[in-house]
C-alpha cells in the first residue's frame, strides 16, 4: 500500500484509496493551472483525465471517478481565486475565443452582473467601433 509523508510521522502512514485519489486529483490540477504539463495533452477531454489519474494514482479509476475528482480539484483551486487573478483568467480565454468567433471581427464588452442587468455581455462588429475603441485604449488601434 502507498505512503505518504505526514506530519505525525516522518515515515509516511498508509493512505486510503479515496484520499490518495483525492491528493492526485488536487497535484494534477495545481499542474495544468500553473501549465506544468504536457501541452499536447487537451485537459477538457475526459479520456486525458482519466489516463492521467490513473497513471499518477496507482489506483484503477473509472473514468467518472478520474473526472469527478480531478473537476472537484480544480473548483477548489478556483474558489481560492483571487477575483483580479479570475478576471484576468477569463479575459484572456475570451480572447481568445474571439479569434475563432466571426472570424475575429467582434469585440466583447462586459459589465459587472450587478451593473448589466441581465445581459452584461455586449458584442460588437471591431470596425464599426475603431473610434471609440481607439479612444478607450489611448489610440492602440
Amino acid at each position: 500500500m502507498p505512503t505518504q509523508p505526514s506530519q505525525a510521522t516522518a515515515e509516511g502512514m498508509p493512505i486510503d484509496r479515496a484520499q490518495r485519489i483525492k491528493n492526485t486529483a488536487e497535484q494534477l490540477a495545481k499542474s495544468v493551472k500553473a501549465g506544468n504539463v504536457n501541452p499536447d495533452y487537451d485537459f477538457t477531454n475526459h479520456d486525458t483525465i482519466w489516463q492521467c489519474m490513473r497513471l499518477r494514482s496507482g489506483e484503477s479509476l473509472t473514468k467518472e471517478e478520474a473526472v469527478a475528482a480531478f473537476n472537484a480539484a480544480a473548483m477548489g483551486i478556483n474558489e481560492r481565486e483571487l477575483p483580479v487573478d479570475r478576471v484576468d483568467r477569463l479575459a484572456k480565454e475570451l480572447a481568445e475565443a474571439l479569434n475563432d468567433w466571426m472570424a475575429g471581427e467582434f469585440m466583447a464588452v462586459i459589465l459587472p452582473t450587478s451593473r448589466g442587468g441581465d445581459f452584461p455581455i455586449m458584442f460588437g462588429n471591431i470596425k464599426n467601433q475603431r473610434e471609440a475603441i481607439a479612444h478607450q485604449a489611448g489610440r492602440a488601434l
